[in-house]
């Protein structure tokens, strides 16, 4: 493996045991809707996040929803 591919290997496995997420507090990102099992679908600098919903109305798919990282869980509200 070249060094940076091992970094990203350490960034992983440190998420992992620290339950870190891949971006620090919130971020604003675009509503995809929900997957099959009724998780949340945001996505964020090209990448689909799968999170919780805390929203209080429906809204369309591309609606720029905020982003969460909490707990372990990822966090989608309007």
């Amino acid at each position: 493996m070249q060094a940076s591919e091992v970094e990203r290997v350490a960034l992983l496995e440190e998420r992992d045991q620290f339950g870190i997420g891949e971006f620090k507090g919130s971020v604003v990102g675009q509503w995809q809707g929900y997957d099959a099992d009724g998780a949340g679908l945001v996505k964020y600098q090209g990448k689909t996040y799968r999170s919780t919903v805390e929203g209080a109305k429906s809204v369309p798919v591309g609606y720029k929803v905020q982003l969460t990282y909490a707990n372990g869980v990822y966090v989608a509200s309007w």
